[in-house]
Parts: C-alpha cells; sequence; structure tokens
C-alpha cells in the first residue's frame, strides 16, 4: 500500500473525491463518535486494509455514527491474503445497502496517487500535477472562502504526505547504497 497510515489514505481520498466535484470533511464529530469522511452523498469509514475483520468493524462503526439519508461507504485496499473471503464479505455488505470501494481497484485513484501499471515517470510530476492542477481550479472559484480554504488545506497535506514518503525512500535507497559501497 502506497500510504504509511490511515490519516495519509484518508486525505488521498479526500483529494480524490474533490477532484470529482465533491467537497468532502474529514474527521467530523457526531454525537455518537466520528465520520472519516463525509458528503453531501456519502458517509465514509476509511480502513488502509479492508480485511475481512476491518470491513466487519466498518460497518459497525458506520452503523453507529453515520446519519441518515447518506450511503454509508467503507473504503480502503484490498488485502494481500484472503482476498477472496474480503471480497465475499463485501459483497454481503453491499446487499444490506453499503458501498465498499477498494481504492486500489480504482482507475481514477491510482491515476491521481501515480499507481497505476503504466510506466513509471521519472520525477512525481504525474502525481502532483493534477493535484497542482486542482488547487489551481479551487483557487478560482467562486465558493465561501472557507471551503476553497479547506480543499486548499486537504491537497496541500496531502502533498506534504507524499513528499514526506519519497523522502523516506530517498534515505533507505541511500542507506543501501552505502551499505554495498
Amino acid at each position: 500500500m502506497p500510504f504509511r497510515n490511515e490519516a495519509e489514505l484518508r486525505r488521498a481520498i479526500a483529494v480524490w473525491l474533490q477532484s470529482k466535484g465533491e467537497q468532502p470533511q474529514q474527521e467530523v464529530s457526531v454525537l455518537r463518535g466520528r465520520i472519516d469522511i463525509l458528503t453531501s452523498q456519502h458517509v465514509i469509514e476509511v480502513k488502509p486494509i479492508l480485511s475481512y475483520r476491518a470491513l466487519f468493524q466498518a460497518v459497525g462503526q458506520l452503523v453507529a455514527v453515520a446519519p441518515s439519508g447518506l450511503t454509508p461507504v467503507v473504503a480502503g485496499f484490498t488485502p494481500p491474503k484472503n482476498r477472496e473471503r474480503s471480497f465475499s464479505v463485501a459483497e454481503g455488505i453491499r446487499a444490506k445497502g453499503f458501498q465498499v470501494w477498494f481504492m486500489d481497484q480504482d482507475e481514477g485513484f491510482l491515476s491521481l496517487i501515480g499507481q497505476t501499471d503504466s510506466p513509471k515517470p521519472e520525477s512525481n510530476d504525474m502525481v502532483i500535477s493534477p493535484i497542482l492542477e486542482q488547487i489551481a481550479d479551487l483557487a478560482t472559484h467562486d465558493e465561501a472562502p472557507s471551503e476553497t480554504d479547506q480543499s486548499l488545506r486537504v491537497c496541500i497535506e496531502y502533498l506534504r504526505d507524499r513528499m514526506a514518503a519519497n523522502e523516506d525512500r530517498i534515505a533507505k535507497l541511500e542507506a543501501r547504497l552505502s551499505e554495498l559501497k
């Protein structure tokens, strides 16, 4: 998984939702708990890996906190083990009116984060360019300043996370290279 933790994945999903025209809010406190991502259509519980146990846990959390009238969603990555069991549980959850988003199977999301099977660029330009375009687009909207500010903050936070992840990878590669010398 290209994300170090749930918060990083949550921010990336929020950026992806923004690229689709949604206005996601993150870490929304409600009377019965906290919602990871809230949009005008969805209440989303993010789990880094959608193991069958994580799916059941997420459904329980959504049942407890989801406002009526919104579609409950569990979002995360396909587990490396017991994939078929997770897919089977996901189908059962979908039959109950929930959505399950395996983010690593969504081409739009993968393209946004630069994790497609296409040849990798020599720089982060393919990852950063769509986000910078979105930031420029947000800056030109006539939305309320707080909505634009929040959207820009989410995009900038995501870019910082990606940069930090790349710095960690570079440091590990440099350490490995010095070991080989």
